[in-house]
């Protein structure tokens, strides 16, 4: 079984950006420690980072191993943050932004850059991925047989609905978030890439339990009954099976409540080329946006997953 840690206490935003070094008004404040290559910060990059922020400490820890290899896990928030920001950053930045200690954090940057996965242009000391990175997610993209196109469907439907788009996949018993495309200024609650909940408590992993054989996903939907701590993560079994029957039927499932108080949820499958790597792809937001228009999102999703799956 694998352990999971407990959900530590929720940090206020505000505390979350004093993390970084920056005051609690609004306004971002230049502080040298924070960014000691130019002479002021960027507010974009840094309204980026203080946003991250409260991803970290708010959002990403649901369900995490717990015997994480801290300088494996350290390693990929790196990338992570690399990918939220879409800018190169310094040392201090990623120090400051992941709640590193600035020495280990040096060690990890420099290693990397020797490696060849990341880059840095010198004079700055700003550092960016390297395309090493790319070239070692090449096969797996084209094994799902989406390429760049799964992307570009996520924002555009991001730009027609106005609403939160999540891109999931299974990695054992858990539906793992892959991508998020969210409204950059929300405050009141993010989800991160790399975020991990069992398949049976919540929306995106009932949608795959759905597209595997029957058989698997009932033996699944056992061993996670039998693995749960709290009486709450037990799921009814003939309910959940009605449940992924309709959505074989439908070909998507709304749900709302299931995974946040307040919120809705509308997922569909997508089978990759060859049919073993199925991921889901949903629209979430607060039920008074997502209810009245239920209808119509679905019409939505399906339409748009349908051209794109053309292409």
């Amino acid at each position: 079984m694998i352990g999971v840690q407990p959900k530590p206490a929720a940090l206020s935003i505000s505390s979350a950006v004093r993390r970084l070094g920056f005051g609690p008004s609004k306004s971002v404040r230049h502080r040298r420690s924070a960014c000691n290559a130019c002479n002021a910060c960027d507010r974009n990059l840094m309204a980026k980072i203080r946003r991250l922020a409260s991803n970290l400490i708010l959002a990403r820890p649901m369900e995490m191993p717990a015997r994480s290899v801290k300088s494996a896990m350290r390693v990929l928030e790196v990338f992570e943050l690399l990918n939220e920001v879409r800018q190169p950053l310094t040392i201090a930045e990623i120090a400051a932004s992941l709640g590193y200690p600035f020495s280990s954090t040096a060690a990890l940057v420099h290693t990397l850059t020797k490696s060849g996965y990341l880059l840095t242009d010198g004079t700055r000391r700003r550092y960016l991925p390297s395309l090493r990175i790319t070239v070692l997610g090449h096969w797996p993209n084209q094994k799902f047989g989406w390429n760049d196109r799964i992307l570009a469907l996520m924002e555009e439907l991001y730009e027609t609905a106005k609403l939160s788009v999540t891109l999931h996949c299974r990695n054992g018993l858990f539906s793992q978030f892959v991508h998020v495309v969210e409204d950059p200024d929300r405050t009141e609650w993010h989800v991160w890439a790399g975020m991990v909940r069992r398949l049976t408590a919540t929306a995106s992993g009932r949608v795959l339990l759905s597209v595997l054989p029957q058989a698997e996903a009932m033996r699944i939907i056992r061993r996670l009954n039998a693995d749960a701590t709290e009486a709450a993560e037990v799921v009814d079994i003939p309910a959940l099976a009605a449940e992924m029957a309709e959505i074989r039927r439908a070909g998507y499932l709304y749900t709302h409540n299931v995974s946040l108080p307040g919120t809705a949820y509308i997922g569909v499958p997508l089978l990759s080329a060859d049919g073993d790597q199925p991921l889901v792809v949903g629209l979430g937001g607060h039920s008074e946006q997502i209810d009245p228009r239920r209808d119509e999102l679905v019409d939505t999703l399906l339409a748009t997953i349908a051209r794109y799956g053309r292409r």
